[in-house]
Parts: C-alpha cells; sequence; structure tokens
C-alpha cells in the first residue's frame, strides 16, 4: 500500500468494507446448494423436444467424461491457438471445488447435451462476480434457444445470489461466440479487459473480457 493511500483513512475504510461484503457474498453463494431453487424455470421446452437443468457442485466421473469431450471437440481448435490445450488442466477446472455445473439433459433418453460451468469470485478486491468459464452445446441442439436460456438463468442465479455482474472470456476469433454475448445478451467490454492497458499487452491479445451489471 503506498504512502497516499494510507493517508487517506476514510477511502481506506470504504475500501476495506467492500473486500469483505464482496468476500462474504461470494462465500454465502458458494456454500449455497439450492441455486436453482428461485429461479423461474429448470425446464425449457421447444417444439422439438423438453430439456431439463440440473446444478452439480461436483461431477460423476461419466459426467466429467462427457463435459470434457464435448468441450474438447467445441473448443480445442481455439485453445490450441491461445494458450493450448491441456485436458487435463480442463479436467481439474471442471471438478475444482468452487466449480458449479449446470448439466441440460434431453427429457425424452435423459442425455446430457450442454453444460455451464461457472464460479462466484471476487475481482478487482471488491467486486462480486459469477464468473462463466464455459458454455458448450452438443451440435443437434444449437440455433434452438438453449444457449440463451442458459445465461440467462445464470444471470438469475447471479442476482439472487447478490452478485454485482456476471463475467466471461472469450475468443475473438470465435466470432458466432462474440455476437451471441454482445448483440444477443447486452454483454461488453469489462474494464480489464486487455484491450485497455496496450503497455501490459503491446502485441494484443486473441481473447477479450465481457461483463454485464446484474444489479
Amino acid at each position: 500500500m503506498s504512502a497516499k493511500a494510507k493517508g487517506k483513512k476514510p477511502k481506506r475504510s470504504g475500501s476495506m468494507v467492500q473486500q469483505i461484503a464482496a468476500k462474504q457474498a461470494v462465500s454465502r453463494a458458494s456454500e449455497n446448494r439450492n441455486l436453482l431453487a428461485e429461479c423461474s424455470s429448470v425446464v425449457f421446452n421447444d417444439k422439438e423436444s423438453s430439456f431439463r437443468v440440473e446444478l452439480f457442485p461436483k461431477l460423476t466421473s461419466d459426467h466429467l467424461d462427457w463435459c470434457v469431450a464435448l468441450l474438447s471437440d467445441n473448443m480445442k481448435q481455439y485453445y490450441e491457438s491461445v494458450w493450448g490445450w491441456n485436458e487435463r488442466e480442463k479436467r481439474k477446472e471442471l471438478i475444482h471445488e468452487a466449480s458449479r455445473i449446470l448439466l441440460l439433459f434431453d427429457s425424452t433418453d435423459n442425455q446430457p447435451k450442454a453444460f455451464l460451468h461457472f464460479r462466484f469470485e471476487v475481482v478487482d478486491n471488491k467486486i462480486p462476480v459469477l464468473y462463466v468459464y464455459e458454455i458448450q452445446l452438443s451440435m443437434d441442439i444449437r440455433g434452438r434457444g438453449v444457449g440463451r436460456y442458459l445465461m440467462e438463468l445464470v444471470e438469475q442465479i447471479a442476482r439472487t445470489t447478490k452478485m454485482k455482474q456476471v463475467m466471461l472470456t472469450c475468443f475473438k476469433q470465435n466470432e458466432s461466440a462474440m455476437q451471441f454475448y454482445g448483440r444477443a445478451l447486452g454483454y461488453e467490454l469489462d474494464p480489464s479487459d486487455p484491450s485497455y492497458f496496450p503497455e501490459q499487452f503491446p502485441g494484443g491479445v486473441q481473447y477479450c473480457i465481457l461483463s454485464k451489471r446484474i444489479e
């Protein structure tokens, strides 16, 4: 902490209050095992099928294998072009104690068709957020509103748990995803996006950080 910051006791106190409040909000949300209770609906219907959503604080081994396989099919090419693909690390992320997984099942055959991986986190030392790590859909259900439904569902979770915003990272070359988050859902560049810090990223980056205020 700088001498200048130390000299502003009231402001430092307010910042400390924000930090404590943010950590408490994230702690309460992380301990909540009934996050879907206050959501409007955990059933999604279209003209072709009926789907249901379940929350998994911890995935079964079969569901974990399915999620990793779907993630690899959909996103491996993007990861390889930016950070590299590491299946072991992806498995660790999915089963991390802070991870929460929404699985969407086809009600007719009880097979998983999509998943959304999120965590509750504190950013900038004072902002409680719901961070979407992954949202992946099987090819056969794309274009039917499932992605929007899952994102709106997770926004409801963020609202009921008192998170300030929903955040996510998106590969710039994934143009359909960029349009989906921006035009369809109203996400914007977050103040933490690397584009605001050219001195730290002189060559630019191939991803962006998006957010949407929930309050």
